[in-house]
């Protein structure tokens, strides 16, 4: 509602008014937000996470990140789109209205395609593998995967493709896709069959995201997720629904950290900056997950890790320790 589009829908008509948003803040929209906001006169109730589980609404949750970095060839395209994006940024700023529009739409397609880039690191799959090797129960697993291709031509398998071949390829499991490919009766019986254990795993896009209810879900991977709240916060409260067989369900968070102190490229300092925003912003997303996990740095949980040590170095390395 907060979209320039349909803001006209906001009718002055109504005195009364009441909006429910699990993400009431807009990403990088702060002019949608003030909207909002203004016409419904700012948050007046919130009903956080934590006391949603500490009620029984949701169940508990184990968050698990995992550090994927790059391999060379990805990481030079990388370095590329990160020069590049550096530069459209500076552009973009021009007091030239037309100059402006065309390098921010430039930027939009080189933010796009690094997105892509860092969601089907080949290194992932090999993570992925080696958890369902090291576990024992695979039941009511979901897999979100990216919405590209593999590949640093971008030509490669689809990943979602990509992710369910490897998976039936390396174990001895159910594995079946949840895409948009598939029609409306087929998904419903993907998902009564997921509901009932006949189907181990479901690797998926984002047809999972919103409207869709899974509760039987106890495991689910995020080989990729964008930085943007309404995504990552809409997918945990659906893993997060009760079920009869579930005490509590674990996410696996695959986070992509880009080791650009190996580069033998130096980043210039406005490149770092740039840098630096992407990294804070994926560890916006660790920390909303920590936050409420049974394994919180904070919880006393005999034989967990914490999730601080494994990010400790990637917050040193970009000066985000007070992150």
């Amino acid at each position: 509602m907060g979209a320039p589009h349909t803001q006209n829908a906001l009718m002055d008509d109504f005195s009364l008014r009441l909006g429910l948003s699990a993400t009431p803040e807009r990403w990088y929209d702060d002019e949608g937000t003030t909207a909002l906001n203004n016409y419904f006169g700012g948050t007046v109730f919130d009903y956080g996470l934590e006391r949603a589980i500490d009620a029984g609404i949701l169940c508990e949750y184990y968050y698990v990140p995992h550090i994927v970095e790059l391999e060379d060839d990805e990481m030079e395209l990388y370095m590329q789109l990160t020069r590049q994006i550096g530069s459209l940024m500076a552009k973009a700023n021009s007091d030239d209205p037309s100059t402006a529009l065309e390098e921010s739409e430039a930027l939009q397609q080189a933010l796009f395609k690094r997105a892509r880039l860092i969601g089907t690191a080949r290194q992932k799959l090999n993570v992925l593998i080696d958890l369902f090797e090291h576990q024992t129960d695979h039941s009511h697993s979901l897999v979100y995967c990216s919405d590209g291709s593999t590949g640093v031509d971008t030509k490669g398998t689809r990943h979602v493709d990509a992710t369910t071949q490897r998976l039936r390829e390396e174990t001895n499991l159910d594995i079946e896709r949840f895409t948009a490919r598939e029609d409306q009766a087929e998904r419903e019986r993907l998902l009564s069959e997921f509901e009932s254990g006949e189907i181990d795993v479901l690797t998926s896009i984002r047809c999972l995201d919103e409207g869709v209810d899974v509760p039987a879900t106890k495991t689910a991977y995020l080989l990729a997720s964008t930085t943007n709240p309404r995504q990552y916060v809409q997918r945990r409260g659906r893993i997060l629904r009760r079920h009869a067989d579930k005490e509590f369900a674990v996410i696996h968070d695959f986070v992509t950290v880009p080791d650009t102190s190996r580069h033998p490229k130096i980043l210039s300092d406005e490149q770092y900056d740039v840098e630096q925003t992407l990294i804070r912003k994926e560890l916006e997303r660790v920390s909303t997950f920590t936050d409420a996990a049974r394994n919180h740095p904070d919880a006393e949980v005999t034989g967990v890790p914490t999730t601080e040590g494994t990010l400790r170095e990637t917050k040193r390395r970009y000066d985000l320790l007070g992150a």
